[in-house]
């Protein structure tokens, strides 16, 4: 989904708050018909237009030179490169925000590397849409609530972090091959006859796996292994 804000001052002086007019852009129009009566009934934010395609939603960019624009996370992995080539010349004064529910944590880092200010969900409030879109608008960073746990984030001023895909990344080749086959469902004594070692060595890396992520089951690594694309769901 490609959410598109355009901003405009307030006529009542520069401490009057801006009113955000929205553009939503989904091949989902059903989502996009329940979107739009819940961000129209906060005060300060309505939607003014609506599309269905990435196509389309850049030509609404050129168009209206939004402030904000949020994707779906689809649309900003197939859409990067020619929404950025769009916005080249603005990302100064457009900010990117993306749905990032879907998002495995490399992703989210790639996001945020690649001029990203927002992480969404599709399960934020109101309230939490247009704090988000206020935040990402000055310039600043967003992180919805419910993505907090996954990232380390000191405010609206900083730029999220995520210290899970840094643990993954120190995991060594043959930890992460048992990563895998745990999340898989493996038994320890299954894991030692695949990988020809001990199930010593097995429950040894098993404890050094989980205390590295940070994960306390074999369900919560299950979960997210599904996430990070390491395993099929």
């Amino acid at each position: 989904m490609l959410l598109n804000l355009h901003a405009n001052g307030s006529p009542q002086g520069a401490n009057a708050v801006k009113s955000i007019a929205a553009v939503l852009i989904d091949p989902d129009v059903l989502l996009t018909d329940c979107l739009r009566p819940m961000l129209s009934g906060n005060s300060g934010v309505t939607i003014s237009h609506s599309a269905e395609s990435m196509e389309h939603g850049l030509t609404l960019i050129r168009q209206l030179r939004p402030q904000v624009v949020i994707l779906d996370s689809r649309m900003f992995e197939e859409g990067f490169r020619a929404l950025c080539d769009e916005l080249s010349v603005r990302l100064d004064q457009t900010k990117l925000g993306v749905f990032a529910d879907q998002m495995s944590d490399s992703r989210r880092e790639h996001a945020i590397a690649s001029h990203v200010r927002g992480l969404f969900s599709k399960r934020c409030t109101r309230e939490d849409l247009a704090t988000g879109i206020s935040q990402i608008a000055s310039g600043s960073y967003y992180v919805a609530p419910n993505l907090m746990e996954r990232v380390d984030w000191d405010g609206p001023a900083t730029r999220p972090r995520f210290p899970m895909q840094n643990r993954i990344q120190a995991l060594t080749d043959r930890q992460l091959q048992v990563l895998m086959h745990l999340a898989e469902g493996s038994t320890v004594r299954e894991i030692a006859g695949k990988t020809n070692l001990s199930e010593k060595a097995i429950e040894s890396h098993k404890f050094r796996i989980m205390s590295r992520l940070g994960i306390k089951n074999r369900v919560q690594l299950s979960r997210w292994a599904i996430r990070e694309g390491l395993i099929s769901a």
